[in-house]
């Protein structure tokens, strides 16, 4: 089931985060026809009333949302701290240090949820 894309619930906060943070992706916008690279409002409009009439926009970010999206990918959690941790590295820090057992996160749901109660 792990090759299989599902979509996941995200609370407010996080759909607001992850909406902020694609606002700040580049992209273009080009014509799906010609593939030509619309660079204005005004530009687009004139190409596809003149050059490509049946056609229409198409944006291409640099990253896509589940790229984005990654930053709510955590893998562990500390109930005793209340702290996340992003890497194994410092969750196997984090467990030599304290002493404490870290839960290791297995969902991306889980993840999206634990980020937002620790934010």
């Amino acid at each position: 089931d792990q090759g299989i894309a599902h979509p996941i619930l995200f609370p407010s906060f996080a759909k607001k985060l992850l909406i902020s943070l694609c606002k700040d992706v580049p992209f273009q916008v080009k014509c799906v026809a010609c593939h030509q690279t619309l660079r204005s409002h005004m530009e687009l409009t004139a190409h596809f009333r003149v050059r490509c009439r049946n056609a229409g926009p198409v944006a291409v970010a640099e990253k896509s949302i589940a790229q984005v999206a990654e930053k709510f990918l955590l893998r562990g959690y500390c109930p005793n701290c209340n702290q996340v941790f992003m890497d194994e590295t410092s969750t196997q820090n984090h467990k030599q240090n304290s002493g404490h057992k870290v839960r290791v996160i297995t969902s991306m749901e889980e993840s999206v949820l634990l980020y937002c109660h620790s934010s």
